[in-house]
Protein backbone atom coordinates (compact mmCIF):
# COMPACT_ATOMS: atom_id res chain seq x y z
CA UNK A 1 0.00 0.00 0.00
CA UNK A 2 1.72 3.21 -1.01
CA UNK A 3 -0.07 5.42 1.05
CA UNK A 4 0.78 3.46 4.23
CA UNK A 5 4.77 3.89 3.05
CA UNK A 6 4.22 7.67 2.40
CA UNK A 7 2.73 7.80 6.04
CA UNK A 8 5.86 5.94 7.34
CA UNK A 9 8.40 8.14 5.13
CA UNK A 10 7.03 11.41 6.39
CA UNK A 11 6.91 10.22 9.82
CA UNK A 12 10.06 9.74 8.80
CA UNK A 13 10.93 12.93 8.17
CA UNK A 14 9.74 14.86 10.63
CA UNK A 15 11.81 12.92 12.93
CA UNK A 16 14.96 12.96 11.24
CA UNK A 17 16.99 15.59 13.28
CA UNK A 18 18.63 17.17 10.04
CA UNK A 19 21.56 18.18 12.16
CA UNK A 20 23.01 15.26 10.89
CA UNK A 21 22.56 15.71 7.35
CA UNK A 22 24.91 18.18 5.16
CA UNK A 23 21.52 19.28 3.38
CA UNK A 24 17.95 19.02 4.60
CA UNK A 25 16.10 15.93 3.51
CA UNK A 26 13.05 16.70 1.08
CA UNK A 27 9.36 15.11 0.02
CA UNK A 28 8.18 14.95 -3.12
CA UNK A 29 5.71 13.36 -4.34
CA UNK A 30 4.99 12.53 -0.43
CA UNK A 31 7.85 9.92 -0.53
CA UNK A 32 11.20 11.41 1.49
CA UNK A 33 13.92 11.45 -1.08
CA UNK A 34 17.86 10.83 0.24
CA UNK A 35 20.71 11.50 -1.45
CA UNK A 36 22.99 8.59 -1.52
CA UNK A 37 25.32 10.98 1.16
CA UNK A 38 22.41 11.74 2.89
CA UNK A 39 21.78 7.93 3.45
CA UNK A 40 25.60 7.48 4.18
CA UNK A 41 25.62 10.47 7.33
CA UNK A 42 22.44 9.03 8.54
CA UNK A 43 23.85 5.45 9.05
CA UNK A 44 27.02 6.66 10.09
CA UNK A 45 25.46 8.24 12.76
CA UNK A 46 22.85 5.76 13.43
CA UNK A 47 25.41 3.57 13.65
CA UNK A 48 27.63 5.37 15.94
CA UNK A 49 24.02 6.03 18.59
CA UNK A 50 23.75 1.91 18.43
CA UNK A 51 27.09 1.27 19.49
CA UNK A 52 26.30 3.64 21.88
CA UNK A 53 23.69 1.50 23.10
CA UNK A 54 26.15 -1.14 23.10
CA UNK A 55 27.81 -0.09 25.12
CA UNK A 56 25.91 1.17 28.25
CA UNK A 57 23.57 -2.00 27.42
CA UNK A 58 27.30 -3.99 28.21
CA UNK A 59 27.75 -1.99 31.25
CA UNK A 60 24.12 -2.79 32.62
CA UNK A 61 23.22 0.80 31.66
CA UNK A 62 20.13 0.45 30.51
CA UNK A 63 18.28 3.45 30.63
CA UNK A 64 21.13 5.05 28.61
CA UNK A 65 21.48 2.34 26.19
CA UNK A 66 17.31 3.15 25.66
CA UNK A 67 18.19 6.55 25.09
CA UNK A 68 20.95 5.50 22.37
CA UNK A 69 18.51 3.05 20.44
CA UNK A 70 15.64 5.22 20.45
CA UNK A 71 18.22 8.28 18.81
CA UNK A 72 19.72 5.57 16.50
CA UNK A 73 15.74 4.32 15.44
CA UNK A 74 15.04 7.98 14.28
CA UNK A 75 18.41 8.11 11.89
CA UNK A 76 18.61 4.95 10.33
CA UNK A 77 16.70 5.29 6.95
CA UNK A 78 13.06 3.07 6.55
CA UNK A 79 15.30 0.93 3.92
CA UNK A 80 18.01 -0.12 6.80
CA UNK A 81 15.06 -2.60 8.39
CA UNK A 82 17.85 -5.40 9.79
CA UNK A 83 19.52 -2.35 11.81
CA UNK A 84 15.87 -0.85 13.03
CA UNK A 85 14.61 -4.79 13.89
CA UNK A 86 18.04 -4.73 15.52
CA UNK A 87 17.59 -1.67 17.59
CA UNK A 88 13.84 -2.77 18.77
CA UNK A 89 15.20 -5.84 19.77
CA UNK A 90 17.87 -4.50 21.39
CA UNK A 91 15.96 -1.70 22.89
CA UNK A 92 13.27 -4.55 23.91
CA UNK A 93 16.09 -6.44 26.27
CA UNK A 94 16.72 -3.36 28.05
CA UNK A 95 13.39 -3.03 28.84
CA UNK A 96 13.21 -7.17 30.18
CA UNK A 97 16.75 -6.33 32.07
CA UNK A 98 14.67 -3.64 33.90
CA UNK A 99 12.30 -5.70 34.95
CA UNK A 100 14.19 -8.49 35.92
CA UNK A 101 16.54 -6.31 38.31
CA UNK A 102 12.91 -4.94 40.02
CA UNK A 103 13.18 -1.29 38.11
CA UNK A 104 9.99 -2.15 36.43
CA UNK A 105 6.91 -3.47 38.14
CA UNK A 106 3.79 -4.67 36.70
Amino acid sequence: DNRYLSEVDNRYLSEVDNRYLSEDATVKEGKVELTEEQIKELKTHAGLQKDKGNEYFRNGEYSDAIVSYSEALKLFPPSCEDEIAACHANRAACYMKMVISGFFFF
